[in-house]
């Protein structure tokens, strides 16, 4: 379609022959390519719950209705910057997509969302649906449907929201079942279960992750020392050695193997308790970070302190690239001297 003529509803230029055009694939309004990104998404996205076109748009704007809206964001963020939400001002991670506060898609024009249209109230909007919170969308229901004034532990959902990030909508429905000692609903976490020390890592819990990576390393220490004296009686009793490795039957290796055995059965349970109490083991870490960023930073200071908690939660793919690499380097570089020492000779 050629939509010179037409003006880009974020910059509000008309388009030129040879434009750059991107069209929103759901209401296929039309935008500059660079405009599209800097805003993340469709100017006029309000329009799309309400199943208004672009060419309905249009039609209504050619009628002397609204005039498309223009982005009231500003410049897209630089790298690294926080992302200010246009509906309640509050600061998100720079990779944000809908805000961790109130729910609205970052980038989109401000009052173009829930939040601005129940402030508008009396002024025709349509407000939100009872029942919603103020900045409710069909993408992505903020605080799991919870009161954000209510408390899970010492911090208000809202602030456990913040400090969480993008993934607070999963984690809410989980806290929710691990305060509540009446609901009979079981919250396992699998990811700690999988993972367990990593998961923790990741989400910042180093006072359980650091424990639970001494416990791992403890409980391979057996599985490493049958693996050496396995390697002994393999050069002691074979001129060279074929794949797969022959089985081979001491005292010494059958007391071994019980024993590593006995350590991965620990490590199963360690594994399937993290399960069991990962999300309650994560929230009450939560609370006790936001208290101490209570003590540094007013929470009268809305902005610094939202700021605040975004920056100390979240996660941080940096401690599990540095552990999940360690580890790996020391098991091969452990599994390469080993059979070194041995003058293992391979056919």
């Amino acid at each position: 379609m050629n939509y010179s003529g037409y003006n880009c509803p974020v910059c509000g230029k008309e388009f030129g022959e040879n434009e750059d055009i991107v069209v929103c694939p759901v209401c296929g309004a039309p935008h500059h390519r660079e405009c599209y990104k800097k805003i993340g998404g469709c100017a006029l996205e309000a329009n799309h719950a309400k199943g208004i076109s672009w060419e309905d748009y249009t039609r209504g704007q050619a009628a002397g209705r609204q005039q498309p809206p223009r982005s009231s964001a500003g410049p897209g963020p630089a790298a690294g910057e926080m992302r200010r939400c246009p509906s309640c001002g509050s600061i998100n991670p720079p990779d944000g997509v809908f805000c961790q506060v109130c729910g609205t898609m970052l980038g989109r024009p401000a009052g173009s969302g829930p939040a601005g249209q129940a402030a508008a109230g009396q002024g025709g909007q349509r407000q939100s649906p009872p029942g919603y919170y103020p900045g409710q969308t069909a993408y992505m229901p903020p605080y799991a449907g919870m009161n954000p004034d209510d408390r899970l532990g010492e911090a208000t959902v809202k602030e456990v929201a913040t400090y969480v990030g993008p993934s607070s909508a999963f984690y809410l429905s989980r806290f929710r079942l691990s305060v509540n000692s009446n609901n009979r609903n079981m919250s396992f976490c699998w990811s700690a279960f999988l993972f367990s020390f990593l998961y923790f890592f990741y989400r910042k819990v180093n006072r359980v992750a650091v424990p639970l990576l001494v416990i791992f390393l403890i409980t391979m220490v057996p599985t490493f020392v049958y693996s050496y004296e396995y390697m002994r009686e393999l050069v002691a009793q074979y001129t060279t050695v074929t794949f797969p490795l022959p089985v081979i039957s001491t005292p010494t290796l059958d007391k071994l193997a019980i024993i590593a055995n006995v350590f991965r059965l620990v490590q199963f349970g360690v594994a399937a308790a993290m399960g069991f109490t990962g999300h309650k083991l994560y929230l009450r870490d939560i609370n006790r970070k936001i208290a101490a960023v209570k003590t540094r930073v007013p929470a009268a200071s809305t902005e610094e302190y939202i700021r605040a908690l975004s920056r100390q939660g979240g996660v941080s793919t940096v401690s599990v690239a540095i552990i999940g690499g360690a580890l790996a380097i020391a098991y091969f570089a452990l599994s390469y001297f080993m059979t070194i020492s041995m003058h293992v000779p391979l056919a």
